[in-house]
């Protein structure tokens, strides 16, 4: 049986791996070059010279909110709106997410048929 952290691990090079694929980028097995931590890196290299400073003491939750929405959303269309299975995968509490859905303005229906 896998470990918790090992599957994570394949579960996240396997997503990496897809995300890189999504984007257009050619991808060879193991390479690190588009992960996920590096795309998102690229992007805010681009964005954060940009700020005006509007969001002065707010841009960490702004881009966690980006990254959190999608990924949420992602995990919900896998798993049809089971908001169960989709804690268990996000490796949070079934209350936290359903508060996250809220606050996300996360239409759970929406999922199911994805």
């Amino acid at each position: 049986m896998h470990s918790k952290s090992s599957s994570f691990a394949f579960y996240s090079e396997s997503v990496q791996e897809k995300s890189a694929e999504s984007l257009g980028f050619p991808h060879e097995r193991g390479a690190s070059a588009y992960s996920l931590e590096s795309i998102v890196y690229q992007k805010l290299k681009t964005v954060v010279p940009k700020l005006d400073h509007t969001l002065e003491g707010d841009l960490y939750q702004t881009v966690i909110s980006m990254v959190e929405r999608p990924l949420i959303e992602l995990v919900l269309q896998s798993t049809r709106g089971n908001q169960c299975k989709a804690a268990d995968i996000l490796g949070i509490n079934r209350n936290t997410l359903r508060k996250k859905i809220s606050l996300l303005g996360i239409e759970p229906k929406s999922c199911k048929g994805h």
